[in-house]
């Protein structure tokens, strides 16, 4: 064999036997990458989901306090209009109402005390349509 045919083999051979080498490592390890890789995925998509969680109870707590707010300053408004419009007190004398049971749809009358604003009995309104005092 000549120099040239040996230092060619020994060449290739070393090519040949680093790349199995790599080939062999890669195989090797191929399971614990693919267990580093499955762990990051999953801790990304649990880190993902607790912000999401996260900004819904934020999203949540602040629309609660709005909400708050707006009732408080809304029956602040009614208090003050009930109390421009004068003391609530209940009438000596009575008034009929029909009462409704909501499960079976029957009608009783009642009588009960009338309801007075600044001593004036808003009466019976049974529409929409019609405007009440206060």
């Amino acid at each position: 064999m000549k120099i040239r045919t040996k230092i060619t083999g020994l060449g290739l051979f070393l090519v040949v036997l680093t790349t199995t080498a790599s080939l062999g490592i890669s195989l090797l390890l191929k399971n614990s990458f693919q267990q580093d890789i499955d762990a990051a995925v999953q801790k990304q998509a649990e880190n993902a989901a607790e912000m999401a969680t996260k900004s819904v109870y934020l999203m949540a707590k602040t629309m609660q306090e709005s909400v708050q707010l707006s009732q408080h300053h809304n029956l602040q408004v009614a208090r003050e209009v009930l109390t421009q419009a004068g003391t609530v007190a209940l009438a000596n004398y009575r008034v009929d109402w029909p009462a409704c049971n909501q499960y079976t749809r029957q009608i009783t009358p009642i009588s009960l005390p009338a309801l007075t604003i600044g001593n004036v009995w808003p009466g019976q309104n049974h529409s929409f349509d019609i405007s009440t005092p206060v």
